[in-house]
C-alpha cells in the first residue's frame, strides 16, 4: 500500500471516529476543531504535493477523498469543490503540456531526417505517427493560444517538408489533418484561413506536378513513333529509287 493510501486511510479511519462527536458538535452549533485541523492539514498537504512535486493524480486523489469525508461539513465542503475544480484545470494544461512536446519532437525529428536525406520509406512512418498524435489533440479543452501553437508548429513542420524537400504527399497529408482538427474551433479563424491557403496552394502544386510526370512518361513513346514515321519515309524513298532504277 502507497503512503498516499495509508494517509487516506487513516483519515477515515479518523472520520468513522469522530463524526458522532462532529454531528453533536454541529447540532449545538459549534465546531469540532479537531476535525477542521485535520481537513485543512490534509489539504495544504495535497497542495504541497502539487506545488513542490507536481504530483497531480496523488493530491487529486486526496482531495476527492476528503470531499467525501467531510461531505456532512458544507464550510469544508466549499473549499474542497474549488480546489477539485482548480485542479481538472490544471490537469488539463499538465495533458496539453506533454502532448505539445511529443508533437514538437516528433516534428523535429520529421525535419531532422528529411534535411538528412532520408528516404519516403523512412519518412512516411514519421508522418504518420505525427499525424495519430496531431489528431489526438484536444481542441476543446485546450485555451487558443494553445491551439494556435499546436497549428503553427506543424504547419511549419509541412512546409519545410514542401518548401526544402519538394515532399508534396507529406505535406498535403499533414495539412489536411491541421483542416478536420481545428475546423470550427474558437478563436482559429486565422489559422483555418492560412491553412486553407496552404491547402489550395499545395493541391495545385500536385496537379501541375501530375502533369509533368504524365508528359515526362509520354515523351519517349512520342520520340519512338517519330522515329518509326522516319523510318518507313526512308524505307520508302528507297524503294521508289530502286524502282526507277529498275525502269530505266
Amino acid at each position: 500500500m502507497s503512503i498516499v493510501n495509508q494517509l487516506i486511510g487513516a483519515v477515515k479511519e479518523w472520520d468513522t471516529i469522530a463524526q458522532p462527536i462532529q454531528l453533536s458538535k454541529r447540532s449545538r452549533g459549534e465546531r469540532h476543531t479537531a476535525s477542521f485541523n485535520i481537513a485543512f492539514q490534509v489539504r495544504e498537504l495535497a497542495i504541497h504535493l502539487l506545488n513542490k512535486y507536481e504530483k497531480i493524480d496523488f493530491s487529486k486523489q486526496i482531495i476527492n477523498m476528503l470531499l467525501g469525508v467531510y461531505a456532512e461539513v458544507p464550510e469544508i465542503v466549499e473549499r474542497l469543490k474549488e480546489d477539485i475544480i482548480e485542479l481538472e484545470e490544471i490537469a488539463k494544461s499538465e495533458e496539453g503540456r506533454k502532448k505539445f512536446e511529443e508533437i514538437n519532437k516528433q516534428i523535429e525529428k520529421l525535419k531532422e531526417a528529411a534535411d538528412a536525406k532520408d528516404p519516403d520509406y523512412t519518412l512516411n512512418p514519421m508522418v504518420t505517427q505525427l499525424i495519430q498524435t496531431v489528431k489526438t489533440w484536444d481542441t476543446f479543452s485546450q485555451p487558443v493560444e494553445a491551439n494556435k501553437i499546436v497549428a503553427i508548429v506543424v504547419r511549419n513542420g509541412a512546409l519545410h517538408l514542401w518548401n526544402e524537400h519538394q515532399k508534396l504527399d507529406f505535406a498535403i497529408k499533414i495539412t489536411n489533418t491541421l483542416i478536420d482538427l481545428f475546423k470550427g474551433v474558437n478563436g482559429m479563424d486565422e489559422v483555418n484561413s492560412k491553412l486553407n491557403e496552404d491547402i489550395t496552394t499545395l493541391n495545385t502544386m500536385k496537379i501541375q506536378q501530375n502533369i509533368i510526370n504524365t508528359h515526362t512518361i509520354d515523351e519517349p513513346k512520342q520520340r519512338m513513333d517519330t522515329g518509326c514515321v522516319i523510318q518507313l519515309v526512308i524505307f520508302g524513298i528507297l524503294a521508289l529509287i530502286g524502282a526507277l532504277s529498275q525502269g530505266c
